[in-house]
């Protein structure tokens, strides 16, 4: 990044300084003497007085810090880090993320060895970077709590201080702490090869700290741990150490910058340039020429068109109406480019206007009007993209006319089925204990949509690895609420061919900003029902409400049928109780664009009964990436290690056109709960409405 970064400035600099020699009539022997060296030099001091920093260390919690303790300083935004760690008496996964530039998050599966029994923890850590790099003389500053969601056994908060003293090649940290970090910790970092141009020793950093913690792992005097930590490339990072002089601990990182931004796709086709056609309608070019022209020339950029029609607007001015799938692009101000380019290249001039409407998820998302006079002077630079896009907004979707009144010249229909068929893994920490458990295998999915209209979904899963074949009722942190979701381990069990969906949804644009839904059927694994949900999600807002009323049915283990039964524990042991599944919820999305961060609140009644409030925060990134976190309050009084435990965990969805050369609207979803725990538990209830418009209206 420093070379390309050097060779832009020196690029702009030479080309800035032939320019003015060439307006001011100087001769080239002069500028070659004089100018071009001055430049070339002044090209030197800046890159020296860049800003330079040393390497950033990733500790055992994948958190900025040495090994065991903590830093101040925090990565670049959106960086996910992946570490694992291992000794003789622990081993530690853990993954990180910068969610923002002093908000630094992590989580931690923590496994003690050389117990008479293995134990476990689990734990969720953040940093937060009160001050950082921007003042010469003030050391970074930042504060810190491991284990801030309660569920593990070495929770502890810090406040530390960080300085780089860059021309010894050092950095210093001292810090306090309490409970597992007791009271005052250290760590120091020598990079003594740092300007070296190999890049192993570039990388090479020699660190010692002094860690005053208690841990399960460790019961000795000793506090010095030492060791260094060296990169392979750009992703990779490891690290060996002497762990309080008794034993020794190998760590390996992987380290990528998802924030980046998104880049060109090579194989993405070109925005429409030719050819060039606007002959009107007539004898020499008929509607179904055109048509056919116009179709082609959409999909040559991605997108489908389904519907084109001609009709007359309120003036007796000729209009032409399409209806348009996109299928590849994530962003709507792509889509809307590409469809002008088209446009402005092959619409007749007896047409007057354009009425375009975008459908996704099987309803009329949005609407664009296009004057095509003022459509022509976007296309030849005579406006620019901010002004063109005020007079021609986006805008809700028009009541439609009369069908009598206008004239089918294209029409295509939906593929009535698709198939998909990929590998899945589901994690959980399953089990009242909260034992790590895992499910290896396949989906096989064919949707589509019943008569253009009708959407259904059909997802057969088979399980071929897991370790859930021991599973047992733990008296240890035991649930005394319904048992709705602890059970789902049940459902998956391994070498088994299971109906997981099997939906059909139907969705209305009810007008002015209002949609309607419902769906029936499987919705998921372990529920079946009916749903019903309006949305009221204005175009052009950054805000939504909603209100989703469902009842659902029980699955049993095996097979499709009902249960009208579930098991509750009481003080006289696990009875069954009469359940059907009423779930209701007022949800509120709000989309905080200048920060790239959402929010979306449900408040209602949940699957066990109680009642209570969701918040996840997200936090979105150029390349498509979100990550979020989310935390349940209800007064279900479910407690986990004396405390009372509100379901809680994150979510990451990553756009799989990060690994392809041309762009995808498809995505790969992972989140985790701290506990698979019946507190909070909502059902699936299909595809929701502010997922489907969001995802056609949504900009970076």
């Amino acid at each position: 990044m420093n070379s390309s970064l050097k060779m832009c400035c020196a690029i702009f600099l030479i080309s800035t300084s032939w320019i003015f020699a060439e307006q001011n009539s100087f001769c080239l022997e002069k500028f070659e003497e004089n100018s071009l060296f001055h430049d070339l030099e002044l090209v030197g001091k800046i890159y020296e007085e860049m800003p330079d920093k040393l390497p950033f260390i990733y500790n055992y919690s994948a958190l900025g810090g040495y090994f065991h303790i903590p830093s101040a300083r925090m990565d670049a935004i959106g960086t996910l880090a992946a570490n694992i760690t291992s000794s003789s008496s622990f081993q530690i996964y853990s993954v990180g993320f910068q969610f923002f530039d002093r908000i630094q998050v992590s989580a931690n599966y923590h496994i003690y060895k050389g117990m008479k029994k293995q134990n476990t923890a689990r734990i969720a850590n953040i940093k937060l970077g009160l001050i950082q790099d921007d003042f010469t003389y003030v050391p970074s500053l930042a504060i810190g709590i491991d284990d801030f969601i309660g569920v593990g056994s070495v929770d502890s908060s810090y406040i530390v201080m960080s300085k780089q003293l860059l021309s010894l090649n050092l950095e210093c940290s001292l810090g306090w702490g309490r409970k597992r970090l007791q009271g005052i910790f250290a760590g120091i970092s020598w990079s003594p090869f740092r300007k070296s141009k190999k890049a192993f020793l570039k990388n090479l950093s020699l660190i010692a700290e002094y860690d005053s913690g208690s841990n399960k792992s460790h019961s000795l005097k000793r506090k010095i741990n030492t060791g260094l930590v060296f990169s392979a490339g750009d992703y990779f990072q490891f690290s060996i150490a002497s762990l309080r002089g008794k034993e020794v601990a190998v760590s390996g990182c992987l380290q990528f910058p998802l924030g980046l931004n998104q880049k060109t796709k090579p194989q993405d086709p070109c925005l429409y340039v030719s050819p060039v056609n606007t002959e009107p309608l007539g004898c020499i070019r008929n509607e179904q020429d055109f048509s056919q022209e116009i179709a082609y020339a959409l999909k040559q950029q991605g997108l489908d068109l389904y519907r084109a029609t001609l009709q007359y607007n309120a003036f007796g001015e000729k209009q032409l109406c399409l209806k348009i799938i996109n299928t590849r692009y994530r962003e709507e101000c792509e889509v809307r480019e590409r469809i002008q380019c088209v446009l402005a290249a092959l619409i007749p001039s007896d047409i007057t206007s354009i009425l375009l409407v975008i459908e996704e998820g099987g309803v009329n998302c949005q609407a664009y009007c296009f004057d095509r006079k003022l459509l022509g002077f976007w296309y030849h630079n005579q406006i620019s993209d901010f002004a063109y896009n005020a007079l021609s907004p986006l805008q809700e979707v028009p009541e439609c006319k009369n069908c009598y009144e206008e004239a089918i010249i294209f029409q295509r229909h939906k593929p009535i089925g698709t198939l998909v068929i990929r590998p899945r893994m589901l994690t959980f920490f399953g089990t009242n204990n909260g034992k790590f458990k895992y499910n290896i295998g396949a989906i096989l999915s064919p949707e589509g949509y019943i008569k253009d209209q009708l959407y259904y979904k059909i997802q057969l899963g088979y399980s071929v690895a897991s370790s859930m074949q021991k599973i047992t009722q733990h008296q240890k942190n035991p649930s005394y609420l319904p048992i709705v979701r602890s059970d789902t381990l049940s459902y998956l069990r391994p070498n088994r061919l299971s109906l997981e969906e099997a939906y059909l949804q139907k969705t209305w644009n009810l007008g002015y900003g209002w949609f309607f839904r419902t769906a029936t059927g499987y919705f998921e694994i372990a529920y079946a029902g009916i749903v019903a949900e309006y949305l009221f999600y204005p175009v052009n807002s950054n805000w939504a409400i909603g209100l989703e009323c469902a009842a659902t049915y029980k699955r049993r283990y095996q097979g499709i049928a009902f249960t009208n039964h579930i098991k509750q524990l009481k003080k006289t042991g696990y009875v069954e109780i009469p359940f059907i599944g009423m779930q209701y919820f007022l949800d509120v999305y709000y989309d905080c664009k200048p920060l790239h961060v959402d929010l979306q609140m449900s408040v209602g009644r949940f699957l066990a009964k109680e009642r209570g409030i969701r918040i996840e925060l997200g936090r979105y990134f150029p390349i498509g990436l979100r990550f979020s976190l989310w935390m349940t309050i209800t007064n279900g009084h479910d407690r986990v290690n004396g405390r009372v435990y509100y379901d809680k965990g994150f979510c990451c969805v990553l756009p799989l056109d990060l690994f392809f050369p041309r762009s995808s609207r498809n995505y790969l979803g992972f989140s985790m709960s701290a506990y698979l725990r019946d507190v909070g538990a909502r059902a699936k209830t299909g595809t929701p409405l502010y997922d489907i418009l969001y995802r056609a209206r949504y900009n970076y």
